[in-house]
C-alpha cells in the first residue's frame, strides 16, 4: 500500500504530505505531452513510474487536466472491479486522435477494460448525458445484461440528496447480484460549488457536506471485514494552480478540502510504515 502525489504543476503545498504518512511525491514536471492530453511517449513514462507502487491506497492527481490518471491507476487491477466517481464532467467523450485525456478517460476505459464490470458516474448535469447520444447508449441501456454504466445527474443529487445516491447502487448491486465488487473511487473537486472552492473547470452545485456523506455511503458497505480489501484505492483531483510572486500556489481551501477526503478515505489505508 502506497500513497502517492502526482506532481504535475508543483502546486501541492509541502505541508499535505503529512497528512499522509509514507506519501510518496512523484515528479512528473520533467514530462511534456501530459497538459489535458496524454501522448503515447508520456503515457508509457508514467506508467513506468506508477509500476512500483500499485493502486491501493489514497493519489492526489494535481488539476482536473490530469484526471486522466485515473485511467492509468484503474487500468493496473487484475480483478473484476466497479468504478464509482464524483464529476461535475462525464468524461465520456470520445478520444481525439486516439489520445488518452481528461475528456475521454472514463469512456475510454469502459471501451478497452475488461475488468471493470460497472461504472457509476454521479454528478454531471442531466444535459451533459443527454448530449452524448449514441456514445454511451449502450452502456446506459436498463435492458442490457449486464448493464455497464449507472448515471446519476447532478440535478437528483441536489433534489434528493443521499436517497438518490442510495437508489442508484441498490441498482447496480442487482445487476447482476452477487458478492460485492471491489470498488476504485475517484473524486474531482470540480463537483463542489465555486462558493466550497473554486477549481480549474467549470463547477457544479454540490457542497462539501453533501459530498462527504456520499462518499460515506459509497464506502459504507466496503468497511466490512473481508480477507481481501473492497476498497482498491481512491484518487482525488481538482486542484486549482494560482499565480504568484512568480511561484505557482493553491487557495488555502485546497488544503483543508483535501485534508476532510484523506481523513474519510484513510481508514481503509493503514499506514504500512
Amino acid at each position: 500500500m502506497q500513497h502517492l502525489i502526482f506532481d504535475f504543476t508543483t502546486t501541492y503545498p509541502e505541508d499535505l504530505q503529512s497528512a499522509l504518512p509514507g506519501a510518496v511525491r512523484i515528479d512528473m514536471t520533467d514530462l511534456s505531452g501530459t497538459d489535458m492530453y496524454c501522448d503515447d511517449a508520456a503515457r508509457e513514462e508514467i506508467l513506468r513510474r506508477i509500476s512500483p507502487y500499485g493502486i491501493r491506497g489514497i493519489h492526489l492527481l494535481d488539476s482536473g487536466n490530469y484526471h486522466y490518471m485515473t485511467a492509468l491507476l484503474a487500468g493496473q487491477i487484475a480483478q473484476p472491479y466497479r468504478l464509482v466517481f464524483f464529476d461535475h464532467h462525464t468524461d465520456c467523450k470520445s478520444a481525439m486522435f486516439d489520445l488518452l485525456s481528461c475528456g475521454s478517460w472514463a469512456k475510454v476505459l469502459l471501451d478497452t477494460d475488461p475488468n471493470l464490470r460497472q461504472m457509476i458516474l454521479a454528478g454531471p448535469p442531466r444535459r451533459s448525458m443527454e448530449e452524448l447520444g449514441d456514445a454511451l447508449r449502450s452502456y446506459l441501456d436498463p435492458d442490457a445484461s449486464p448493464r455497464k454504466l449507472f448515471f446519476l445527474p447532478e440535478e437528483d443529487l441536489q433534489e434528493r440528496g443521499t436517497e438518490a445516491l442510495k437508489e442508484v447502487l441498490r441498482e447496480a448491486a442487482q445487476d447482476p447480484p452477487g458478492s460485492p465488487l471491489p470498488v476504485y473511487l475517484s473524486i474531482d473537486k470540480d463537483i463542489l460549488s465555486e462558493t466550497e472552492l473554486p477549481t480549474n473547470w467549470d463547477q457544479g452545485q454540490i457542497s462539501m457536506e453533501l459530498l462527504e456523506e456520499c462518499l460515506q455511503i459509497v464506502t459504507g458497505d466496503l468497511a466490512l471485514p473481508s480477507e481481501k480489501p473492497l476498497l482498491l484505492g481512491a484518487d482525488i483531483c481538482g486542484l486549482l494552480p494560482l499565480i504568484g510572486s512568480g511561484a505557482l500556489s493553491c487557495d488555502p481551501r485546497e488544503l483543508s478540502t483535501d485534508l476532510r477526503l484523506i481523513r474519510l478515505l484513510s481508514p481503509f489505508f493503514p499506514c504500512d510504515r
